[in-house]
């Protein structure tokens, strides 16, 4: 049960310790603290991200023949952030399509997302 949701919530199975951890609690409640010290997890903003930066087609090169780095990272780590911060999808939306490219001329965080919108091969 613990690996079920460790690999649902994280993409990563449970550490030894993190069995033996839960094995030995007496408590009824032990799943529900399983369950929520994996949602703290950073690791669980990454897997939730996947989704996301593959319908966005993110990659870290352009792939194929011209195979330059591009310096998307920045966005990609927003959404992880996100996911993590448990921000509202109607802001994440927002932030992510409306306000960025109002905010393009400041160098803030919130137009680093505005990358994923240029993500073209000849940018």
């Amino acid at each position: 049960m613990i690996r079920r949701v460790s690999l649902d919530l994280t993409g990563l199975p449970p550490t030894l310790a993190e069995l033996d951890e839960f094995l030995a609690a007496d408590s009824e409640k032990a799943y529900e603290k399983v369950v929520e010290r994996l949602l703290k997890s950073p690791r669980f903003g990454e897997r939730m991200a996947v989704d996301w930066l593959d319908a966005a087609r993110y990659a870290d090169s352009n792939g194929y023949q011209v195979d330059r780095d591009r310096e998307l990272w920045a966005w990609r780590d927003w959404v992880i952030r996100a996911f993590n911060d448990n921000m509202p999808f109607d802001q994440f939306t927002i932030e992510e399509n409306v306000e960025s490219p109002l905010l393009r001329a400041k160098p803030t965080e919130k137009n680093v997302k505005k990358q994923s919108n240029q993500k073209s091969l000849f940018d």
